[in-house]
């Protein structure tokens, strides 16, 4: 019996690719907490999107997906506590015992979205625009932590060191490393990547500060359960409920 591997065809994708390539018998594990945007907030954060597509079309929302179009009321987001796990089959049940584990050893909390930020994949094929988390961090930190260890023993990197935790709500397309004469005309080259993302780092430098009163002001958000996507399959445990 032959297997034909699914071709990684950015065309289909809006222009995206694999951050981890595929590979016969190999699942990918996620894990996160599922954050439900809706009312006040919700419409803040398309009102953001919008302005961010007014200075560059190229944004793309990541809040109005097919399976939540612009008029829904509400919308669920993953806010990650891990990168992409590559895993074998035997070891997914693994993940699903520590992201459990996890969740009986932390509590539910709210947190805030503190500010709006760029963060860029660690392929640097795609920019995010982001609202980032104020209050809450520690207790996020809690949960991604958690993991570190188990992860670490499957020769994986955990979450990064100085995480920044964030809801993506908008993603470009970065452009590719390409050498490029400076302004100044001097010879010196310069990253076209570089001045993309310095161009990109001052419009949302002028979201935050149109925007940054409303986020804190409306930016209010509960944690009450983490999930671990492995492939198609998802599972979802509640944290622990306060007394």
């Amino acid at each position: 019996m032959s297997y034909t591997a699914p071709v990684d065809d950015p065309s289909r994708h809006q222009g995206r690719t694999r951050a981890i390539p595929y590979v016969e018998g190999q699942f990918v594990g996620h894990v996160y907490v599922p954050i439900k945007l809706e009312g006040a907030l919700l419409s803040m954060l398309r009102e953001v999107v919008q302005s961010a597509q007014a200075t560059d079309p190229g944004w793309r929302s990541s809040l109005d997906l097919e399976d939540a179009p612009a008029t829904a009321s509400k919308v669920s987001m993953h806010l990650s506590l891990s990168r992409p796990v590559p895993l074998r089959a035997h070891q997914r049940d693994g993940l699903r015992k520590e992201v459990r584990k996890a969740a009986a050893q932390n509590k539910q909390f709210t947190a805030s979205f503190s500010q709006l930020a760029i963060l860029t994949n660690d392929e640097k094929t795609r920019t995010f625009l982001c609202a980032e988390v104020g209050a809450g961090h520690q207790q996020f930190q809690d949960l991604s932590s958690s993991l570190s260890s188990y992860i670490a023993s499957l020769r994986q990197l955990p979450y990064y060191s100085q995480p920044r935790f964030h809801i993506s709500i908008a993603w470009i397309l970065t452009p590719p490393t390409l050498p490029t004469l400076t302004d100044s005309g001097d010879g010196q080259e310069s990253s076209a990547t570089d001045e993309f993302l310095r161009r990109t780092a001052t419009s949302v430098g002028e979201l935050q500060q149109k925007f940054s009163d409303r986020l804190l002001e409306l930016g209010r958000i509960d944690a009450h359960s983490v999930e671990v996507r492995i492939g198609k399959e998802t599972h979802k445990w509640p944290l622990v409920s306060s007394p």
